[in-house]
């Protein structure tokens, strides 16, 4: 039986910079897929839920990284303006015990340097067995990347699913609308 099984979702924009609709670059997170992120502020959202089967708790944390905007002025020198995204509708909620342990995790989050921008959004069901085992299904939107991984008793992440909006052919235009993508994986 497991101790503690790790689970972690994170969205990312895996560009340097994106051009932004008032004619500036928004940062992007500049990084691959990799767990290795964690804590790091390299993710636009990020959650990382902990299963404790000895202690029967469930510990949730949500992070967002700083979003930045450069400008260039007409006089030609450069503006940056940084805030970070509100997290307050980035939870995990509806948990029951059993074998497996359920728990429903949604994100809702926006540029808070575009307030006319859709939010981020995903939501998805997960399990997570004594043995382990973690299943995620549920829908997230086209951009920007996905990312879930777990970890069982402080081993090394398993990467469970991986999003690239930039093969799936989607730009920031695909926040708009409810969330597109499905995901069903277990491991």
């Amino acid at each position: 039986m497991a101790d503690i099984v790790t689970l972690r979702v994170a969205t990312f924009i895996p560009d340097e910079w994106l051009d932004s609709p008032r004619g500036g670059q928004f940062r992007g997170d500049g990084r691959g897929f990799t767990h290795r992120a964690v804590g790091t502020g390299r993710s636009r959202v990020e959650q990382v839920v902990a299963v404790d089967f000895t202690y029967g708790d469930v510990r949730d944390e949500a992070r967002a990284g700083r979003s930045v905007e450069r400008v260039e002025n007409e006089d030609g020198s450069v503006s940056t303006e940084r805030a970070t995204a509100d997290i307050s509708e980035v939870v995990c909620e509806g948990v029951e015990w059993g074998d497996p342990v359920t728990f429903t995790l949604s994100c809702s989050a926006r540029n808070p340097l575009a307030e006319a921008a859709p939010p981020v959004q995903y939501d998805l069901d997960v399990s997570v067995a004594t043995d382990g085992t973690v299943g995620v299904t549920g829908r997230h939107d086209g951009f920007p990347n996905v990312e879930v991984g777990a970890r069982t008793d402080f081993g090394p992440w398993r990467t469970l699913y991986e999003h690239d909006y930039r093969e799936a052919g989607e730009t920031p235009a695909s926040l708009a609308g409810p969330p597109g993508y499905e995901m069903d994986v277990e491991g």
